[in-house]
This record gives C-alpha cells, sequence and structure tokens, in this order.
C-alpha cells in the first residue's frame, strides 16, 4: 500500500469511527435495544425468484426459482453453526461447441 492510499485509509477511518462510536450513545449496556439469540434450534425454509439474462453470450445462468432449506444450532450466545442446503431450477442454453457460429 502506497503512502497516499495509507493516508486516505487513516482519514476515512478518523470519518467513520465517531460516527459508529455514537451510535450507542444514549442507551446503558442493561436497556440496549440490542438482543443476544437465545440458546436452540432452528429451522428455515427459502425461497426465491433468480433473475439472469445469461450474460453477453448468453451461457450464464438465466432466471428460475431457488429454494432450500437452513438448520442452525445456537450452541451459546455468540456462537452458532449452521448447515444449508439450496437448490436453483433455472433455465440454461446448451451450446454445441462443433456447430460454426452464426455470423
Amino acid at each position: 500500500m502506497t503512502i497516499p492510499m495509507r493516508a486516505a485509509a487513516a482519514a476515512l477511518a478518523l470519518f467513520v469511527c465517531p460516527v459508529l462510536l455514537a451510535a450507542q450513545v444514549g442507551h446503558s449496556p442493561q436497556s440496549s435495544p440490542y438482543s443476544d439469540l437465545a440458546k436452540g434450534n432452528s429451522i428455515t425454509f427459502m425461497g426465491g425468484r433468480f433473475m439472469g439474462d445469461g450474460g453477453r453470450v448468453g451461457v450464464g445462468p438465466n432466471s428460475g426459482y431457488t429454494f432450500g432449506i437452513r438448520y442452525d444450532f445456537h450452541a451459546s450466545k455468540p456462537l452458532a453453526l449452521g448447515l444449508g442446503v439450496e437448490r436453483g431450477n433455472l433455465e440454461r442454453l446448451i451450446v454445441n461447441p462443433f456447430n460454426a457460429a452464426d455470423q
């Protein structure tokens, strides 16, 4: 990292840090609006729509629906372990490399 880059990074940090520290002003730790996650397990079902156009050539991911499930184990307040599986049913374009390209 060059000296001007380091100076710019330090100036940015000095500008942003006071703003972040001011975010907690006004709340004592006992009455904080933020709380830790409780211990236990959770299962989450997910779904959505992927909006792709195939890219410039047309062989990239195209539109389709996605769905999945995620299992989380909350071992302690700051530690959670998770495992998720997702699947997407996307459209695709198959190109035969042995055919001549249309010009």
